[in-house]
């Protein structure tokens, strides 16, 4: 669930909401140099500088007097008088004089890879772009329509000068401006927008996230037989992205990244042009072959990390949670398509498989932790001897008060305790080693980091102080997110507690820095605890209809099958291939079984070498050989034996069996089983329509309105996002994991 301001969250419950938008693009635009974009030197009055950014293009032109631009024959009209001036049509950009140039801001400085836009009819054939550091200068233009590749890195202002006018004298116009090469499309054109994103609480089956576009062509610019149609630029596996927007009470516009995706395919007609895009994920559908018995072991993560460098994803493109390194398996994956190693890897991690808004392939933990003294760790390198750090780990343990010489906090009412003269220490809680100048700052922050097994999001983090002496500190995660709070703002002056309200970055490592003390003070924390896993719920005002909710039918008992590996010890002809060899240095068997200690021999007499080989494949050496040539591979078939770890969940009902190949021992069977099993205990599903929300997304936890359960909460397994000018969502939920697994 992506995360919001409060003013956000409170002004898409009202009644009646506010503008929604939506821009979808496609190609590589910059989108936040795009949505802050605009005009910042002079224009001619007719101009509307505002629209050309939000792909609206002018489709009435008003008539001036420049060369070949007045036309007699009716499509033109006249404009008002500046004075008069009541209501226009949309000129786009307009430059005040001939040879005027326009000057464009982005509000903040951004690498902008090309520049796509539309002049008018009366364009430039020769012109300038600069930065204010770079200028390039473009000679021979042919077209209204102008792309580039040229990169403007750290950019804040683009100032476009007309040379030559295609008509001659003319004022230079810009109907359309990306900040980057592509194609967008924004309400005006946008007929729908609909997004399907789809996880498995439990990594069964594959996520599914894709992307369905309908946009207006009822003046056939998106027709196929049209030479100057953008449509003759599209291409299979092209970047898409979509945004959302919403319009606050103060008039501006909070955005929020929809996704990115890949074009799969798109059709046009007389009134209408669609097409559909997909998720990286799901190009992943070459076999891998690398599956390996590992003896000793291999962490998921390192597993993970070969399947996604044989399928050529770019480091850029996915996340892994740095917990997988924390699972060693043996045995060797199968041979499938990238994707479903993926998904069997997820599985065998209690984790998620799973899209982000990004559009990288991420891995990351799906059981949810019961955050305490079993599992949380808490550091600090600023420290008192006397400090107790596992005891931060929990909130409302009976602490000790050592009485320090701080300013205005030994108190002799007996709520202090002296200090021992050895280290016989009662629980204290974190202090910090360091005291505060008379300015209330530190030479060197004290700060406390607490790490999780895995990567969680909470909405919330409690903080009980054991003193009232910090005003100011920042909570901070790996990535870059941070976030300060201030005696003076956020929190009350002496406050003793305080609970930090919405989302945090999904992370299992959170460091809380203490900038700012009472006057010659140290840092006291009682103890620090978690929020709830969503701030969301379906309220009967935001559902559309009543939620349908299914009752499944119950799993009397799970087993999860345990599979081991015992080399084999019969040599087997594998494989034969009888082919002309002049021209092949080698040659590579695949394999549907696995198997290991190959050979190979020509013509059932010569050996001939073995070059690579996983389980599943076998690259032999053949560049000494010449003609026609049988080839035969020898090895010996793994003996895979098969045992099982059962869990009782019910007194009746259907049996499970769930078979992941990686699961070797009772232990991790035993954890999978915790896992799904809680999955299978939690059998009820739920149908919801509701108002929609951009922040939404599968896999997300959420309450939903209930007259029998308080704070029923369910987990997204499947959401829809429509966009018609306005929004509206479905879902399809399960009654959320209760009984949580444990490290």
């Amino acid at each position: 669930m992506l995360e919001a301001s409060r003013a956000y969250k409170q002004q898409m419950a009202q009644h009646l909401r506010n503008h929604s938008y939506c821009i979808v693009t496609i190609g590589a635009i910059n989108q936040l140099a795009q949505q802050n974009a605009y005009v910042s030197g002079d224009t001619a009055y007719l101009s509307n500088n505002t629209l050309a950014f939000l792909g609206d293009s002018p489709t009435i032109r008003y008539a001036t007097m420049e060369q070949d631009w007045f036309k007699a024959d009716g499509s033109m009209f006249f404009p008002p008088r500046p004075q008069e001036v009541g209501f226009l049509y949309n000129q786009g950009i307009i430059a005040t004089e001939i040879d005027d140039s326009i000057e464009i801001s982005l509000g903040d400085e951004y690498d902008i890879k090309g520049l796509t836009i539309d002049f008018s009819n009366n364009y430039p054939t020769d012109f300038t772009i600069s930065n204010g550091t770079v200028t390039y200068s473009y000679s021979g233009n042919d077209s209204y329509h102008f792309v580039c590749s040229d990169i403007f890195d750290n950019t804040s202002v683009i100032t476009i000068t007309p040379i030559a006018m295609v008509n001659g004298d003319g004022r230079l116009r810009i109907d359309l401006f990306y900040c980057g090469v592509g194609i967008q499309f924004t309400n005006q054109k946008l007929l729908s927008v609909q997004r399907t994103d789809s996880v498995s609480p439990i990594a069964a089956d594959l996520p599914i996230s894709d992307l369905r576009v309908s946009v207006e062509n009822y003046d056939e610019a998106w027709d196929i037989n049209n030479s100057a149609s953008s449509i003759n630029y599209l291409e299979s596996g092209q970047q898409v992205e979509v945004s959302y927007g919403y319009e606050m009470n103060d008039g501006s516009i909070t955005w929020m990244d929809g996704g990115v995706y890949l074009l799969k395919s798109w059709q046009t007609g007389n009134s209408e042009m669609s097409f559909e895009a997909q998720d990286r994920l799901s190009s992943l559908t070459e076999t891998y072959y690398g599956g390996e018995y590992h003896a000793n072991g291999i962490s998921l993560y390192s597993l993970a990390l070969l399947v996604l460098n044989d399928a050529g994803v770019d480091d850029d493109d996915y996340v892994l949670d740095t917990y997988l390194q924390n699972i060693l398996v043996r045995n060797p994956l199968p041979a499938v398509t990238h994707a479903e190693c993926l998904q069997i890897i997820a599985n065998a991690g209690r984790c998620r498989l799973y899209i982000d808004r990004r559009g990288r392939i991420c891995i990351d933990a799906a059981f949810e932790l019961e955050i305490g003294t079993n599992v949380i760790t808490v550091s600090s390198d600023n420290a008192s001897p006397y400090s107790n750090l596992a005891s931060v780990a929990e909130i409302g343990n009976p602490l000790t008060t050592y009485a320090t010489m701080e300013e205005a906090f030994l108190k002799a009412d007996s709520s202090a305790t002296f200090l021992p003269r050895g280290q016989n220490y009662l629980t204290s809680g974190y202090v910090s080693a360091s005291i505060s100048n008379a300015n209330g700052t530190f030479t060197a922050n004290p700060s406390l980091t607490i790490n999780i097994p895995a990567a969680v999001k909470y909405f919330g983090i409690n903080i009980e102080f054991g003193s009232d002496s910090v005003k100011e500190f920042t909570i901070s995660v790996p990535g870059g997110w941070s976030n300060t709070f201030t005696a003076e703002t956020t929190f009350a002056e002496g406050a003793q507690s305080f609970t930090v309200d919405g989302g945090f970055p999904e992370s299992n490592e959170y460091v809380l820095t203490f900038t700012k003390t009472k006057p010659n003070s140290r840092v006291h924390i009682n103890g620090v605890s978690f929020g709830e896993l969503t701030d969301y719920i379906f309220t009967k005002d935001n559902l559309t209809t009543d939620a349908i909710g299914t009752r499944n039918e119950r799993t009397k008992q799970l087993d999860v099958v345990i599979s081991n590996y015992a080399d084999g010890t019969e040599l087997q002809n594998i494989a034969n291939i009888e082919m002309d060899l002049t021209d092949a240095d080698e040659y590579t068997f695949y394999l549907s079984a696995p198997a290991h200690g190959f050979s190979a021999k020509v013509d059932d007499s010569t050996t001939i070498g073995i070059i690579d080989a996983s389980a599943y494949f076998v690259t032999v050496n053949t560049s000494t050989l010449s003609g026609a040539h049988k080839v035969s591979l020898y090895g010996y078939s793994y003996i895979v034996s098969q045992d099982y770890y059962k869990r009782a969940l019910n007194n009746y009902g259907k049996y499970e069996q769930w078979e992941n190949p990686l699961v070797s021992d009772y232990s991790h069977a035993q954890d999978l089983s915790e896992w799904i099993g809680d999955y299978f205990l939690n059998n009820a599903d739920y149908s919801i329509q509701y108002r929609g929300d951009p922040r939404i997304e599968a896999f997300d936890y959420a309450y939903l309105q209930n007259p029998y359960i308080e704070n029923l909460l369910v987990q997204i397994t499947s959401h829809t996002l429509t966009f018609t000018g306005a929004l509206s969502g479905t879902a399809e939920a399960r009654l959320a994991i209760e009984s949580v697994g444990e490290e």
